[in-house]
């Protein structure tokens, strides 16, 4: 995986395109959020960085714990 921050100027969206070509790319903005470039075919790649994301396994733990669920019909029509 290749890390990229945002700096001024900023990289142009074809050259992190390029990058995203040859390896999943992690963007982190100024303000520190992060966001993954990947080719579409690379689910794997993708299933990958969520397995080694913490935040993301800590959220699904606690979505594990939670005793009420919601059918989708349900949640799609409150998010909708």
């Amino acid at each position: 995986m290749k890390a990229v921050r945002l700096t001024s100027p900023p990289p142009s969206v074809a050259d992190l395109l390029s990058m995203a070509r040859e390896d999943v790319v992690l963007v982190t903005t100024e303000e520190g959020d992060s966001f993954v470039i990947s080719s579409a075919d690379e689910l794997e790649s993708e299933a990958q960085i969520l397995r080694r994301n913490r935040e993301f396994l800590a959220l699904l733990d606690e979505l594990k714990k939670d005793a009420e669920s919601v059918p989708f019909d349900e949640a799609y029509k409150q998010y909708r």
